[in-house]
């Protein structure tokens, strides 16, 4: 069931316990969470220990902008194993035209938080980029590396746009050619 006014998650109690004993059933060892934002679920964490209980790896994708200081030390806690984290622009001009103002420096604070955090623990959670390339980012995405590596990222995921959703209604401004 998903609609507007109620949705099930695999969050819920009753969700959670059905679909962890179903990917031990089918010997499935890893999930990885998207879609909308994992982190704005109020029962990620305790999905998360359950599933790390039963040697289920983990995987995130996340806008970035929930990574508090108190959501890292949890995510290096329940020894997430990675952390995918979206950013549309190499700085705030084009990453907020996409993803909303005030986007990239909030991301960035985090991705800062982050990096420390990952340094002080020593921990193995694996961090990378993802971006999707279009005409707003187009002349900045080359940037993106010489940021991802002021937070010792290694991998940036470079996609292209999917077109479905708002970015099928916005084709035209984010649409690109293989010759662009």
């Amino acid at each position: 069931e998903n609609n507007r006014k109620r949705r099930k998650t695999i969050y819920t109690e009753e969700c959670k316990e059905f679909f962890l004993g179903q990917l031990e059933k089918l010997k499935i060892n890893h999930v990885h969470l998207l879609g909308g934002e994992p982190l704005c679920s109020e029962n990620i964490f305790d999905f998360i220990r359950q599933a790390k209980c039963r040697n289920i790896k983990i995987s995130i994708n996340t806008n970035g902008t929930l990574l508090s200081r108190k959501v890292i030390d949890t995510l290096i806690e329940l020894n997430v194993d990675q952390l995918t984290i979206s950013l549309d622009g190499a700085d705030s001009e084009s990453n907020d035209e996409i993803r909303g103002k005030g986007t990239f420096d909030i991301v960035m604070y985090h991705l800062k938080l982050l990096s420390q955090e990952l340094k002080k623990t020593h921990t193995q959670l694996f961090v990378q980029l993802a971006t999707v390339i279009t005409r707003i980012n187009k002349e900045t995405i080359h940037r993106l590396p010489l940021l991802a590596n002021q937070f010792d990222i290694k991998v940036i995921d470079v996609m292209p746009v999917a077109i479905r959703g708002e970015a099928k209604k916005n084709i035209d401004r984010l649409g690109i050619t293989c010759e662009e």
